[in-house]
C-alpha cells in the first residue's frame, strides 16, 4: 500500500528497532540499493562483538550454513532487519 501512496520512490530500507544498526547503515543500505536497481540488499551484523548473544550467533551460522547447502549461496546474516527492496522486487515478492 505505501508504495501505491508514494509512486515515485525507487522501493524501502527495513530496519529493526532494537539498535543492532545505525542510522548511517540504513542510509548505506539505501544508496547501495539505489544504485543497484532489482535487487534485493542486506545488511549484515557483527558476530565477533561481544554484545552479540552467543545463542543468535550460534543459530544465524547454523541458518547460513543451512541455506547455502540448499542453495548455493552464502548469506552471513539470514536474519538481518536491515534490508533494502526495491520497487521491482515488489511484482516478485
Amino acid at each position: 500500500m505505501w508504495l501505491v501512496t508514494y509512486p515515485n520512490v525507487s522501493g524501502i530500507v527495513t530496519a529493526d528497532s532494537d539498535g543492532q544498526h545505525l542510522a548511517a547503515d540504513v542510509f548505506h543500505v539505501a544508496e547501495v540499493s539505489a544504485s543497484h536497481p532489482d535487487t534485493l540488499v542486506l545488511g549484515e551484523r557483527d558476530f565477533s562483538r561481544k554484545s552479540v548473544p552467543r545463542k543468535s550467533a550460534f543459530g544465524n551460522s547454523f541458518i547460513s550454513a543451512c541455506f547455502a547447502l540448499l542453495f548455493g549461496l552464502h548469506i552471513s546474516d539470514t536474519q538481518t532487519g536491515l534490508r533494502a527492496f526495491s520497487r521491482s522486487l515488489f511484482n516478485i515478492l
